[in-house]
């Protein structure tokens, strides 16, 4: 018997090279979205293949259906793309459909067009039984193109937060390490497990009592004139709605409500009601979990994860910190997309900036610029790049320093070498032991100095970026 008509599948007419010269315009991270996408991944599996937001993988597919020009002519628009997307591939580069799988055209065989129709059906569909999640994402960033490497981070985090139950969790580092991007790809991967989402940046110093009336508003949906009028009424009408459903809160930019010119993780007045939402939160039974980004770690949530449980003898599990460092050999991928030569020097140059990603974009531009993308002919002058932008968040950083602090920084960039407690004392006049551990504890909380372990003591020193910036700026 003659085999059954084939399902009908656009069929599209144009050169090749019509084809193949948007398909090689593409960027490589398009390059990337589209190849998964058209293996049958979902949105979902493609932000979490390649470390990006699924509202980043839909901007990708909408802009590589633009570059084909394939018009939105349909009630379904987006569903028509696709379709329209994977069919225009089917005919000029069928080895990218669902595993490889070469078809001829125009006479698409049925096996075809039913992978076809799979793939575009996949890539819309949700999970089963997702849990209907309210989110307010508020000013949470989209992130793109420029998030590298983090698993082991991420995987930490989740465990954390599922296996152990965390109430609060801060994340804290350098400026520039990518605290910001991984809290949002977290919330992002992470947001059906929870009921309610709410994402806020504290970079305008909100009041206590505001922060919470938004917090409780949108949580509980209760009425303006139910809110508490005190701030100490309005945490426990938070406590409630954290007990009564499961709530991700992310508060972003914790360093612009803790005190300037004083010790890490102390408040400025008016603002140490926030230190009592804190202290709430992580002692308090709920079923939500409370995520802290910024600079500098909150005293509540050190003070709270060095509790030891009289019961178990460990430390408190219900609250931790993860202090953000570099990226490591991940960070070879920044390095990889702006051209750079010479790979056998590019982990020493990931060492010099420590990882930071953002001082790596920074100067691998620059080396692309100036020396032709060769790091070898960068290392050659002998000196640090250290563009203006990142001085000036240094600068932000130092500024937000005590006294005490600011002159253990001017010892550590004049000593240059490790050095460990007693020979940095030697070098302070009038500073007792007590005062400079205090001090030092507070530039650790911070991540501004670098602890070596070194047989029963501990050498310091500082990075040696922010040993450069220290050594022009205040030496």
């Amino acid at each position: 018997m003659p085999d059954a008509p084939c399902p009908l599948i656009t069929v599209f007419w144009m050169h090749k090279e019509e084809f193949d010269r948007p398909f090689e315009g593409l960027s490589r991270r398009r390059k990337q979205v589209l190849e998964l996408f058209l293996a049958g991944k979902t949105d979902s599996e493609i932000a979490l293949s390649l470390y990006i937001t699924e509202s980043t993988v839909r901007k990708h597919i909408e802009n590589i259906c633009d570059r084909f020009v394939l018009h939105q002519d349909t009630l379904d628009n987006r569903r028509s793309r696709r379709s329209d997307l994977i069919a225009l591939f089917a005919q000029y580069k069928p080895e990218l459909i669902g595993g490889n799988t070469r078809a001829s055209v125009p006479a698409v065989s049925s096996k075809m067009t039913a992978g076809v129709e799979a793939a575009a059906t996949k890539s819309e569909q949700r999970p089963e039984q997702r849990p209907v999640t309210r989110q307010d994402w508020g000013e949470a960033p989209d992130i793109s193109d420029f998030f590298y490497g983090r698993d082991r981070e991420l995987a930490t985090l989740q465990q954390w937060i599922f296996e152990d139950g965390c109430r609060a969790i801060a994340v804290f580092g350098m400026a520039g390490m990518g605290k910001t991007a991984l809290c949002t790809l977290l919330a992002e991967q992470i947001k059906d497990r929870f009921e309610c989402l709410i994402w806020r940046n504290l970079r305008h110093t909100p009041p206590v009592g505001d922060l919470l009336a938004e917090l409780i508003g949108f949580l509980s949906n209760l009425p303006q004139a139910d809110l508490a009028a005190k701030t100490s009424d309005r945490i426990k009408q938070l406590m409630e709605c954290l007990k009564k459903q499961q709530c991700l809160i992310v508060l972003d930019g914790v360093e612009s409500i803790l005190q300037d010119s004083d010790y890490a993780g102390q408040y400025p007045q008016g603002y140490e009601e926030f230190g009592e939402l804190l202290q709430r939160i992580g002692s308090e039974r709920h079923q939500s979990c409370l995520l802290l980004n910024g600079w500098d770690k909150p005293r509540e949530i050190a003070l709270l994860e060095g509790r030891v449980s009289a019961a178990s003898a460990q430390r408190n599990r219900r609250v931790r910190s993860l202090q953000l460092d570099g990226l490591g050999a991940a960070a070879r991928k920044i390095f990889q997309e702006q051209g750079l030569s010479d790979e056998e020097e590019w982990d020493a140059l990931i060492d010099i900036y420590r990882g930071n990603p953002l001082a790596l974009q920074i100067v691998s531009a620059r080396i692309k610029e100036l020396c032709n993308g060769s790091v070898a002919q960068y290392f050659d002058f002998g000196t640090l790049i250290l563009d203006k932008h990142f001085q000036q968040l240094l600068h932000q950083h130092y500024q937000r320093l005590s006294e005490l602090e600011k002159q253990i920084m001017r010892s550590l960039a004049s000593h240059r070498q490790p050095i460990a407690l007693p020979q940095l004392l030697a070098q302070m006049n009038s500073v007792s032991a007590s005062e400079a551990i205090e001090a030092l504890n507070s530039l650790g909380w911070r991540a501004l100095i670098e602890k070596i372990p070194q047989g029963n003591e501990s050498l310091f020193t500082l990075q040696p970026v922010v040993m450069k910036y220290v050594t022009r700026e205040h030496l």
